[in-house]
């Protein structure tokens, strides 16, 4: 990992070597967090690059399993190691605060909002979490089981499902109470893009046929799907430019 000046990008301010990251990196305050395969989580001071504190569940990853990226607000951090349990860990000490463990395995990865974690499982349920104690306040049955990163909107919170026996992949829009299901929308391939993409009203999605498409936020009725090539894997926006990521190695931009 290295920080960077702006203003001089060819002299780094400062770097720490760390096993493979391959998480999102987080800030609170001066610190940055993140996880390395080896489920071992690092927060580093962000103005020296020294090591403020280090916390792994000890646990080995000889297949390297896929770590899911952590979330954090002003005081905790929250993460789901490999063993399965949902963690809150204050952010200056690295002291585990509270820890879950679900009737099944985390699926997808956590997403904050307010005072409540959102997570799915392999059992084809959504949790909602209090953040503060890891309570269960909601959980509500689907028709697959939660994958990837959910997305929240102003009024919803959206999940990728996948049911790998039928090839069909899911974009869902729940209540953010998790006492509703607002819309559904099936796909006869798995959506390979990382998070159900949020851009004006729209929500987007892409798989490994190169099909992108676009569903009207409200009700999920679909309103326009372009073809490319490779694997969709990443969905971002500028304006009015579309930036899609493929697993082969191209990067489109699309004007709409």
């Amino acid at each position: 990992m290295r920080s960077w000046d702006e203003r001089r990008w060819t002299d780094g301010r400062w770097k720490y070597k760390s096993t493979s990251v391959p998480t999102d990196i987080v800030q609170i305050g001066q610190n940055v967090y993140f996880g390395s395969f080896q489920d071992r989580w690092s927060a580093v001071n962000l103005q020296s690059g020294n090591l403020a504190w280090v916390f792994s569940a000890s646990l080995s990853n000889p297949d390297c399993t896929m770590i899911k990226p952590p979330v954090a607000d002003e005081s905790h951090v929250y993460l789901i190691g490999l063993e399965g349990i949902v963690y809150s860990l204050d952010a200056k000490s690295g002291q585990v605060a509270w820890k879950r463990k679900l009737l099944a395995a985390p699926s997808t990865a956590l997403v904050l909002n307010d005072k409540s974690l959102f997570v799915g499982t392999s059992d084809k349920r959504i949790h909602r979490l209090n953040s503060q104690n890891g309570y269960s306040e909601a959980e509500i049955e689907v028709e697959a089981q939660p994958v990837g990163k959910p997305t929240l909107t102003p009024d919803s919170i959206l999940f990728f499902l996948e049911n790998q026996s039928e090839r069909a992949g899911y974009i869902i829009s729940l209540s953010r109470d998790l006492s509703k299901l607002r819309w559904t929308q099936k796909s006869s391939a798995e959506w390979a893009s990382e998070q159900p993409r949020v851009s004006k009203r729209l929500i987007l999605a892409g798989n490994c046929r190169g099909e992108l498409a676009a569903f009207r936020e409200t009700d999920g009725a679909q309103q326009w799907k372009v073809e490319l090539k490779g694997c969709i894997r990443s969905v971002g926006d500028s304006g009015d430019i579309l930036f899609v990521g493929v697993q082969e190695g191209t990067v489109y931009a699309l004007r709409y």
